[in-house]
């Protein structure tokens, strides 16, 4: 028995995942090609990932963020908010707050490492937390 049969909700999460790689792509201007060399993946391999025809493993979940400058949450955490909207603030934020939102989390814990501070799991999850409400914010003070 897999996840498949023990999830009912499984299928359509990986779905979701899968979509999400291709609009990321998309949105970075990189074509299946260099996704493809850049990962070192056969590009066929790539396109039936973001088409849901191949499963996904952390491996290639791991190489598109790579790629394309993201943590490796922000796949997850953009769904999970997408099924639980109200305790996350995440789900509030539009495709280019996402991406504001991604590289801003990457230079705070990227200035936490080179400082030799170590977050533990909630500490980092308040910082994602509180970037995502600073970023909302700004907008309602902006409109």
């Amino acid at each position: 028995m897999g996840l498949k049969e023990v999830f009912d909700d499984y299928e359509a999460y990986e779905t979701a995942v899968a979509e999400d790689l291709r609009v990321q792509r998309r949105r970075a201007n990189i074509s299946l090609k260099e996704m493809s060399e850049r990962i070192g993946l056969h590009a066929n391999t790539i396109a039936k990932c973001e088409r849901h025809e191949f499963g996904l493993g952390l491996d290639i979940l791991f190489g598109y963020a790579k790629v394309l400058g993201r943590p490796l949450a922000s796949f997850f955490n953009r769904l999970e908010s997408r099924v639980k909207p109200e305790g996350n603030p995440v789900a509030e934020l539009t495709g280019e707050e996402m991406i504001l939102y991604s590289q801003m989390l990457q230079s705070l814990f990227t200035m936490f490492a080179e400082k030799g501070i170590k977050l533990s799991g909630e500490s980092s999850f308040d910082a994602t937390r509180l970037v995502a409400t600073a970023i909302i914010e700004q907008r309602q003070e902006l409109s």
